[in-house]
C-alpha cells in the first residue's frame, strides 16, 4: 500500500483567524433591530457604526465605503455629495456628517405659535400618562 501524504493545514494561528473572521463581521443592514441611519441621532448612530466597524477590523477607508449601506434611502444622496466621502476620509466623512446633522438638530426653537398649536389641537385624555405627555 502506498502511504498517502497529508495535506497541509494552514499555517501557524490561521485557525484562529479563520474563526476571528467569521464572528467579526458587520451586522446586517436588513434585520429588525439593526444599525440603521434615517436622518436622526448621528452622534449614536456613528457610535454603533464605529463599534461595529472595530470589531469587524475595518480599516478607515473600508469604514467609509461600508457606511452607505447602513443609510436608509432618503439619506444615502449626502454621502454623494460629501467630498470626504468619495475622498474615502473616514475622519473627514464623521465631521461632515456630524456638522450636518447636528446643526438641524440644535436648532428647534419652537415659537410662541408653535405652543399654541401644540396646546388647542384636541386630544383624548383618558389616562394620566396622556395628561403628562400633554403638560
Amino acid at each position: 500500500m502506498a502511504e498517502t501524504q497529508p495535506v497541509p493545514g494552514p499555517g501557524p494561528g490561521m485557525e484562529m483567524n479563520m474563526g476571528v473572521n467569521w464572528l467579526s463581521r458587520m451586522p446586517s443592514p436588513w434585520g429588525k433591530s439593526s444599525l440603521c441611519f434615517q436622518g436622526k441621532d448621528i452622534e449614536e448612530f456613528l457610535v454603533e457604526y464605529k463599534r461595529s466597524a472595530d470589531h469587524a477590523n475595518l480599516m478607515n477607508v473600508k469604514k467609509c465605503q461600508e457606511i452607505r449601506i447602513y443609510f436608509a434611502r432618503k439619506e444615502k444622496h449626502v454621502l454623494d455629495v460629501l467630498k470626504s466621502y468619495t475622498n474615502e476620509d473616514w475622519q473627514g466623512l464623521k465631521r461632515e456628517l456630524k456638522s450636518l446633522y447636528m446643526s438641524s438638530a440644535e436648532k428647534k426653537t419652537y415659537q410662541p405659535k408653535d405652543i399654541q398649536h401644540f396646546s388647542t389641537r384636541k386630544r383624548k385624555i383618558t389616562k394620566l400618562l396622556h395628561f403628562d405627555t400633554y403638560q
